[in-house]
């Protein structure tokens, strides 16, 4: 299997940024035809594209966050994807690993304005630059970073893009009623978020809704 990231015209069967598992055309007499690329589109319908259509573009590194905890791998953390073949990955340094554990990063979940944390610091930061090989940038930094040096916010077995609690019971100096948070991670009956510090702390589902 390959990668393709759809680049042509929003339509109902294709997502602009997507990045969808593909592989070679094959001809009638059986031989691979590398100007015809066969895909699944949005509604899991295998359609045959032409590469020279311009609709497909094929990137040199994939990458993937880690949606359930895997050998040595904990939600949240990025991988670098190899290949793709019968429900596994192959991810780099780990070899052949179950789909279902990762979720391909593309530009329908890695956005600007998500948050992620560093992982030499620490420090929740929101992406402010964003490449179309989703390298990352921050303000008061130069450089665009690879995603691998990030944990992405995963909760209910996907990545986290966007804002989606708002609290209904607020705490003093840290979280406020009625506003918004962008989830990092829940778990047993606790989540945590960014408080209005900029702190990450742990408080009791209870205290928000999904109701927005």
């Amino acid at each position: 299997m390959i990668f393709a990231r759809y680049i042509g015209p929003q339509t109902l069967n294709w997502t602009v940024g997507k990045i969808y598992f593909a592989m070679a055309g094959v001809e009638s007499n059986l031989a691979v035809d590398m100007n015809v690329v066969r895909s699944l589109d949005d509604a899991v319908t295998w359609q045959e594209v032409r590469t020279d259509a311009g609709v497909f573009e094929f990137p040199e590194f994939i990458y993937a966050a880690v949606v359930k905890e895997v050998k040595t791998l904990m939600p949240g953390d990025v991988v670098r994807i190899v290949e793709a073949s019968d429900g596994f990955l192959e991810v780099e340094k780990y070899g052949y690993l179950k789909a279902d554990h990762f979720e391909v990063l593309d530009r329908t979940n890695v956005a600007l304005g998500n948050k992620v944390r560093d992982t030499a610091t620490g420090i929740w930061q929101k992406v402010s630059r964003l490449d179309n090989d989703l390298m990352l940038g921050f303000e008061g930094r130069d450089e665009m970073l690879s995603p691998e040096e990030f944990i992405f916010p995963v909760a209910g077995g996907s990545v986290l893009s966007e804002p989606m609690l708002k609290c209904v019971s607020g705490v003093d100096g840290e979280l406020t009623e009625g506003k918004v948070y962008s989830p990092t991670e829940e778990r047993e009956g606790l989540v945590i978020v960014l408080d209005d510090s900029g702190k990450s702390n742990s408080y009791m589902t209870e205290r928000f809704s999904r109701d927005l």
